[in-house]
């Protein structure tokens, strides 16, 4: 079986077909304006956010509308404080641009990719396609599987 980790997007979507491509004319920086393109609900859209925490970079997905509790994610990626990367050092990391990050095909450089609990009672969500203009439509589960990502409590609810 061939390790996801070190798979770029492009290849996952040649080995996954369930996994559908979808590629618009409108840059989509952030989920509010994914969901709004594709007349969707907030809460179908996926989030990619990565952090430097005071060891290493790591992904944390969740829905659209919800945001991060701080005190939880400090637990679950054991440090003692974090902050965004910047969108250099997403695109460095990643090789993905900021506002365009998929949940999988990141790469050996984030260290480790947590999803949200209520990530997973969707049956599939939109998420960040490699660039601004592409999405992908996904299941949850496959996210877990292709990132190898550990199921968390990380959401603070939507605003």
């Amino acid at each position: 079986m061939t390790d996801a980790n070190f798979l770029r997007l492009p290849e996952l979507l040649k080995l996954y077909p369930e996994i559908e491509y979808i590629e618009l004319s409108t840059d989509m920086p952030t989920a509010e304006k994914a969901a709004e393109i594709c007349g969707m609900d907030l809460s179908s859209i996926a989030k990619t956010l990565i952090i430097k925490t005071d060891k290493e970079f790591i992904a944390l997905i969740l829905l659209g509308p919800d945001r991060i509790n701080e005190k939880e994610v400090k637990a679950v990626a054991n440090c003692k404080k974090f902050r965004f990367a910047s969108s250099e050092e997403v695109l460095n990391m990643t090789s993905y641009p900021a506002g365009g990050t998929p949940p999988i095909g990141l790469g050996s450089l984030i260290a480790k990719v947590f999803v949200d609990r209520k990530v997973l009672e969707k049956t599939w969500v939109i998420a960040g396609g490699g660039d601004r203009p592409k999405l992908i439509k996904i299941s949850p589960k496959l996210i877990c599987e292709l990132s190898q990502a550990k199921v968390v409590d990380i959401a603070s609810g939507a605003k």
